[in-house]
């Protein structure tokens, strides 16, 4: 090789690396501009990367036996999962002697989001029901369909008498969704014309890397959140207007709970228990319809419905963990008295005996 092409070789690896020094002082500065302008890097719930793995028929689980602090900008926490991957003490598949059983089922709200173990309603309404054990199957983040499965796969081998389904607002919109929180895919049931359960494809697709990198990246750039916030705005735009997108996907989630919830009731019967429902308002989106009307149509369908606002002394000013939305442990303590009340009556049991 002479000079002439050694130099000019020299000179174009010179210009690449000024490139790309400039290309990553562009992106220092750009990141920097969001931060100040108020985009974050994506705050991704710390149960997802500590607690949680790969489910091939509900999407994912808890990992059995992991145990740690779970921390985020509110609060800080102790959990433990046991060997049947639950938030809860050991508990056998074979009932207590002389003792009815309650099986809980929910999302982040059932599994305590925020507050200790001794804190949530499920502990605290064990120590008022002194001849009842309570088993707390909850799983942040789960669905209605995803509660449902596990119940016919799991939970109704624990024999319970009362199924206490707590219900959150998202979980309508996210029903008919088949991948939540950027990397899980989820089971996705639909319905048919005679508004009938079509069960859902199964087994569900493990994350994928392209997913595990692209939720790496917002996790710590403010600027691959832009642009992926901006990929995702000129999709819908091309689809069709937001609002009707959301309105008919709203309509859609309201129906396909109802029927998740009325297959949930018979497969509780099925195994012996009393279905008891569980509603909040928080988080409840307008675009799958009045809060209040969706309430009274679950009771006209002859549900057991509590709503959590009806729990004594119930004040989100103060039974809310501040800047979250999740109940904290006072919040908690009203919704536990709510139910003793409920579960003093009888007949809101099973015939089983103790």
């Amino acid at each position: 090789m002479n000079a002439t092409s050694s130099g000019r070789k020299s000179r174009w690896k010179a210009r690449l690396l000024l490139l790309a020094l400039a290309a990553f002082v562009s992106l220092c500065i750009v990141e920097i501009g969001l931060r100040l302008k108020g985009l974050r890097p994506l705050f991704v719930q710390p149960e997802q990367l500590q607690f949680w793995a790969f489910d091939p028929s509900l999407g994912w689980k808890h990992r059995p036996g992991q145990s740690g602090p779970f921390r985020t900008r509110s609060f800080e926490v102790q959990v433990s999962i046991n060997s049947r991957g639950l938030r809860d003490g050991e508990h056998d598949y074979a009932r207590v002697p002389g003792k009815r059983r309650i099986l809980v089922l929910g999302d982040s709200f059932a599994w305590g989001y925020g507050v200790e173990v001794d804190q949530r309603f499920s502990e605290v309404l064990e120590v008022e029901l002194a001849d009842a054990e309570v088993i707390n199957a909850g799983v942040s983040g789960y669905g209605t369909d995803q509660e449902l499965l596990w119940l016919e796969r799991e939970g109704a081998r624990y024999q319970p008498d009362v199924v206490l389904l707590v219900l959150s607002g998202n979980d309508l919109p996210y029903s008919v969704e088949s991948q939540v929180y950027f990397v899980y895919h989820k089971p996705r049931f639909r319905l048919d014309q005679s508004g009938g359960l079509i069960e859902p494809e199964l087994p569900l697709p493990p994350p994928s890397s392209w997913d595990r990198a692209r939720l790496h990246s917002f996790r710590y750039s403010s600027t691959a959140r832009a642009i992926d916030l901006l990929w995702d705005m000129c999709r819908r735009a091309e689809a069709a207007p937001g609002v009707q997108v959301r309105l008919a996907k709203g309509n859609e989630g309201k129906k396909l709970t109802l029927a998740l919830l009325s297959r949930l009731r018979r497969s509780s019967e099925s195994c012996g228990a009393r279905l008891l429902v569980l509603t909040t308002r928080i988080w409840w989106d307008n675009f799958c319809g009045n809060y209040e009307d969706f309430v009274e149509q679950l009771t006209k369908d002859g549900f057991a419905v509590f709503k959590s606002e009806d729990a004594p002394g119930f004040d989100p000013s103060t039974m809310i963990i501040q800047g979250d939305g999740h109940w904290n442990a006072a919040g908690h303590r009203a919704i536990a008295l709510l139910l003793h009340e409920a579960l003093s009556d009888s007949n809101a049991w099973t015939s089983r005996s103790p």
